[in-house]
């Protein structure tokens, strides 16, 4: 399928967001728990996983606003997404501008809601859609909650109609791995340069898609290792903790932490693979939760890679794989533009 020069062609970038207001956070976090649960406990009522999702998060959700708070109020994916958003556009018009470009956000639980963005590609009368879960690798628990949701949201906004092509994960694009790398080499920037050599990396993958908390079942893993074969160094993998569920993640990446630092490590750059925009798992989790512990630990320097963001590489390989999907050009066209 090919661009014609009256193409409407909308572009949604998905992710699942959360909540913007400290009394948000008790209906997120009821809403994201029965989603992950009726993934995970397929053979759960959902009356039941409504139930459940409602009792913990009532009990979790003062503490969550309190951590919400000490970042500022509010999740960072909100203004991150509504600004990659602006610059896949601007670099899909600059590379294809015979066509009419309506790229949108959409969150499952933020602010940018899939109606609102359903709406807008309504309202744009676009003729065809390109789907994009933020999500380096297509998992069932993120990604295919997203795209059910989205399906949803299309239905309801009578967009049903509309022909649906879904980017399946963007893991093996050049300008994907380049970018990650590039944000590892910014926070070796951090450490003296006296004792760069010594910085161990640690992966810090995405629970979602792994069987019984097995690493070998992750499907970053394949990720993982075609990153870390451009370091120089040692790397090491541990699970990444969950804003708002249980510390058993968090409990995994202590765990590895602790082995580390028994071994000798005491310079450590966590790069939290994966996660493609900074979220709550990243900003807090990972930057304030996981760092005190490292340093109770022994650690003495602890520094969180940025996720990717707006990251020029990463937004290109975006624009790319929308190509790709829309059957308008090659991933080379634009992935490695000047």
């Amino acid at each position: 399928m090919y661009a014609r020069p009256a193409d409407r062609v909308g572009v949604v970038l998905l992710t699942a967001g959360g909540p913007d207001r400290g009394e948000e956070v008790a209906a997120f976090l009821q809403q994201r728990l029965r989603d992950l649960w009726r993934v995970r406990f397929r053979w759960l009522p959902d009356r039941l996983c409504c139930v459940v999702a409602r009792f913990w998060a009532r009990r979790r959700a003062a503490s969550l606003a309190q951590s919400l708070a000490l970042v500022g109020g509010a999740v960072p994916e909100t203004r991150l997404l509504a600004e990659l958003a602006e610059r896949v556009e601007e670099t899909l018009a600059e590379h294809h501008p015979h066509v009419a470009w309506e790229v949108v956000s959409a969150s499952r639980y933020g602010a940018s809601s899939l109606d609102d963005a359903a709406a807008r590609l309504r309202e744009a009368d676009v003729e065809r859609i390109v789907a994009v879960p933020l999500v380096s690798m297509w998992t069932e628990a993120l990604s295919g909650m997203l795209a059910r949701a989205w399906t949803d949201a299309q239905a309801l906004a009578q967009l049903g109609a509309v022909p649906t092509m879904w980017v399946r994960g963007f893991a093996d694009r050049d300008g994907y791995a380049d970018a990650i790398g590039e944000r590892i080499a910014e926070a070796m920037q951090r450490f003296p340069r006296a004792v760069r050599h010594d910085v161990q990396v640690l992966f810090a993958v995405h629970p979602d898609g792994q069987t019984g908390g097995d690493l070998a079942d992750s499907p970053f893993q394949t990720m993982v290792e075609r990153v870390a074969e451009r370091l120089t160094r040692p790397s090491y993998v541990a699970v990444a903790p969950v804003w708002g569920e249980s510390r058993t993640s968090s409990s995994a990446m202590s765990d590895e932490v602790a082995r580390l630092v028994r071994e000798g490590v005491r310079h450590l750059v966590v790069v939290p693979i994966g996660f493609v925009i900074d979220t709550m798992d990243t900003v807090y989790e990972l930057d304030l939760v996981q760092r005190q512990e490292a340093e109770s630990l022994g650690v003495i320097q602890y520094e969180v890679a940025a996720a990717l963001n707006l990251h020029e590489a990463f937004v290109s390989t975006l624009a790319s794989v929308v190509c790709d999907a829309a059957g308008m050009t090659t991933a080379a066209d634009v992935a490695h533009a000047a």
